[in-house]
């Protein structure tokens, strides 16, 4: 998460700069306001990425391009070993409260930018996409159930465990290019269009 939100960063950085050069009209408080809103729209996709990881952080370990792109550190297992054993209050608290922190946030962001993001005169582009992230998480909902559905039959013969393999990486890897192909919308200051959630986003904010 912290590599995609330097890689972010360092898009906005550089959108900056080539609007100073480029638009020599344009002040640099315009310029930084643009690169700035460019930048909190396609950060409201780590929402939708940390859902991802949360359901499938095993199984994104055995694809190659996702590790990369979405790294994740694998426990040792005598440090596993330790923790179960040897629990202390405040690992029982976190481990508690890690179950909900997701659900709070999402109603957060929902409050402050969705529902009341006119309001507070957040820009109509980051509302836009932070809703595109809400609905992309809630589709997350049957295409877990799917995947978890496929892995539980893993343990079947070898032909129906090579194609539910398959299937269930293939649903990883879809739920992850919509994610991309929105965040890579929102990186070059566009209305990404993926169907349903557009729409549903559109009757939440409204129009431009």
């Amino acid at each position: 998460m912290e590599r995609i939100l330097s890689f972010l960063f360092l898009v906005a950085l550089i959108r900056f700069l080539i609007l100073i050069v480029r638009k020599k009209n344009l002040s640099v408080s315009k310029a930084f306001k643009s690169s700035a809103i460019t930048f909190f729209a396609s950060s409201g996709y780590l929402l939708a990425i940390q859902e991802n990881l949360k359901y499938y952080h095993h199984a994104i370990l055995k694809i190659p391009v996702l590790h990369l792109l979405v790294p994740i550190k694998e426990i040792g297992i005598d440090n596993a070993l330790a923790i179960v054993s040897d629990p202390t209050i405040f690992t029982i608290v976190s481990n508690y409260l890690s179950n909900y922190i997701s659900f709070f946030v999402f109603f957060a962001v929902y409050f402050f930018i969705i529902k009341n993001g006119k309001k507070l005169n957040i820009d109509y582009f980051i509302r836009y996409n932070v809703m595109h992230s809400i609905l992309i998480m809630l589709l997350q909902v049957p295409l877990t159930f799917l995947y978890v559905e496929c892995v539980q039959y893993l343990t079947l013969n070898r032909m129906l465990k090579m194609f539910l393999q398959d299937f269930a990486q293939g649903i990883i890897i879809f739920n992850f290019v919509v994610i991309f192909y929105a965040m890579f919308y929102a990186m070059t200051n566009r209305y990404a269009y993926v169907p349903l959630v557009t729409d549903a986003s559109k009757l939440h904010i409204g129009k431009a």
